[in-house]
């Protein structure tokens, strides 16, 4: 199957319902395409995917331009895709919502761009306007009174003006996170080469005591020495004293990522910080503190000094689609 497919499967898969029951009804697909008939793609009122035919038309280039892509959805039957070959029309990135209710996708194997697997956690501190609201408060910086971010078609967008400083960001309402694995659910998009705009997902007590994923285009001799190809940016994984560290790897842009800190314990009570883009390591630092260290959690996009040589030209953005925290 292409691996282009913008389809629901990966969002249905860590969008399972808390009810999941047993089911026998199943659509096989044929290789046609049907239009989905009911519901209005509401979080009240999902649309209905009754049979595989209507689980195609995700895909479609019509699907997209109806706005079919930042809906709500639920399964009503099982979906089998026959093993069918696929060949996508949309190319836009799924940002919508599909509860399984249930029933199961197989025989199939897609993936939503830049998404190589689908994640297995809960994004319980931000997955809906409501969740955002009560788990998250301002922690901008240069905006001059300027709200950069909105909740809008099941993300947070954050976003920044041409030619200009500007730093906003959220934070967790309390800063009492230790161990536990981290998780950011994160679109990243297509940026001006050598600006200075940066992507955050980051945890932070005090200057002396961060760890962060900052990702954008890098300056123009980081580029040269990492060799980051013209539709790559650069992740770098920092942390920024206790020891300072930091790593630099380009990472493919217009893709969703599953960004994720493990923080353990070690044997002399220090935090072991792993790394992990889409569920592989990357890196891993043992810091010098432990749990008297409380983070709070942040989501940015911010014009930073060492991520590029200019101020952009153009408005940026970024979206975050969940965020989530299983301490342990």
């Amino acid at each position: 199957m292409n691996k282009n497919l913008i389809i629901a499967l990966v969002i249905l898969i860590f969008c399972f319902s808390d009810y999941l029951s047993s089911q026998s009804q199943t659509s096989v697909w044929n290789g046609q395409i049907s239009p989905i008939e009911k519901g209005s793609g509401t979080e009240s009122d999902p649309y209905w995917i009754e049979t595989a035919e209507q689980f195609a038309y995700l895909s479609t280039e019509d699907a997209k331009n109806k706005g079919f892509l930042s809906a709500y959805f639920k399964l009503v039957s099982n979906i089998d895709l026959n093993n069918l070959p696929w060949t996508p029309f949309g190319t836009a990135a799924f940002t919508g919502v599909v509860h399984s209710n249930g029933y199961v996708v197989k025989n199939g194997e897609v993936n939503i761009i830049g998404t190589p697997d689908p994640a297995d956690w809960d994004g319980n501190l931000g997955y809906d306007f409501a969740s955002w609201k009560r788990n998250w408060t301002d922690a901008s910086q240069a905006t001059h009174g300027k709200t950069l971010y909105e909740f809008r078609d099941g993300n947070i967008r954050f976003w920044t003006e041409a030619g200009t400083g500007q730093r906003p960001k959220l934070k967790t309402v309390t800063q009492r996170y230790k161990t536990g694995v981290y998780n950011w659910r994160v679109y990243i998009p297509q940026m001006e080469m050598h600006k200075k705009v940066s992507i955050g997902a980051f945890l932070y007590y005090d200057d002396y005591h961060e760890v962060d994923f900052e990702i954008g285009q890098g300056k123009a001799d980081v580029r040269s020495e990492y060799h980051a190809k013209a539709d790559e940016v650069l992740m770098y994984l920092t942390s920024q004293g206790n020891p300072w560290h930091q790593s630099i790897h380009p990472i493919k842009s217009e893709r969703w990522y599953d960004l994720s800190m493990s923080i353990s314990e070690t044997e002399d009570q220090q935090y072991l910080l792993v790394w992990l883009l889409d569920g592989k390591e990357i890196d891993r630092v043992k810091l010098e503190y432990g749990k008297e260290i409380p983070f709070g959690i942040y989501c940015s996009l911010e014009n930073l000094e060492f991520m590029g040589d200019d101020y952009s030209s153009r408005e940026h953005y970024v979206l975050f689609n969940k965020v989530g925290f299983t301490p342990r």
